[in-house]
């Protein structure tokens, strides 16, 4: 099945559309970490609504390999609404519900197959108690499988927002930097940052959350 074909089929469930435009743009330089810029903020484009971000954690996530941990890529989380964010490892992802938007930024350092991606981001969801298959949670796994691989050196973006009738809408934006807006119910934004922000069996992820949620 062609990706626009299985786009089309899911787009009856959760798909909204796709663009090309960049979702971030980022403002200003705060550090550096593994030689990528962590931004203090960005502007972001989901959908029609535009939003003012302030980053408010960032770190490097690795990756056991065998007897080794590898790098894979340094993450950056931005809200619009920092001063109501949580930085508390048992309330953070809950406090989201009190930000307009939110996105995490991943800059990878290496090549990373798209199937490895998508095995991570679901057992993670898992582990979480989020149901797979609701459309939407389904959807945003297909659009990460027909996105592609990670590549070194550029950035892969998730991020999320309300829409006026309350609905919440997940923004995902793959390596080439083309991008997919995915309508959800209410609660798609956090059960999607609890690949990140929540709970999990893996100490590196783990390592990585700490450092999103208790700062940079």
């Amino acid at each position: 099945m062609t990706t626009l074909l299985r786009l089309f089929i899911l787009g009856s469930l959760a798909y909204s559309g796709a663009s090309q435009a960049g979702v971030l743009q980022l403002d200003g330089q705060s550090r550096e970490i593994e030689g990528v810029t962590i931004s203090k903020g960005a502007e972001a484009q989901l959908g029609s609504s535009r939003y003012s971000l302030t980053t408010v954690g960032a770190g490097l996530r690795k990756k056991k390999v065998a007897l080794f941990s590898v790098k894979v890529y340094v993450a950056q989380l931005l809200v619009s609404d920092p001063a109501k964010f949580v930085h508390s490892l048992d309330q953070a992802l809950a406090s989201l519900d009190g930000s307009k938007a939110v996105a995490l930024r991943m800059n990878f350092l290496r090549d990373v197959e798209v199937e490895k991606i998508r095995a991570s981001y679901q057992e993670s969801l898992i582990r979480n108690g989020v149901d797979l298959t609701k459309p939407e949670v389904r959807t945003f796994l297909e659009v990460v499988e027909d996105g592609g691989p990670a590549t070194a050196k550029r950035d892969m973006i998730v991020a999320g927002h309300r829409l006026p009738d309350g609905s919440e809408q997940i923004v995902y934006e793959n390596s080439a930097g083309q991008s997919v807006s995915i309508n959800g119910t209410v609660g798609f934004v956090k059960s999607i940052f609890s690949i990140w922000l929540g709970q999990t069996t893996d100490s590196e992820l783990e390592a990585l959350r700490n450092l999103l949620i208790t700062g940079y």
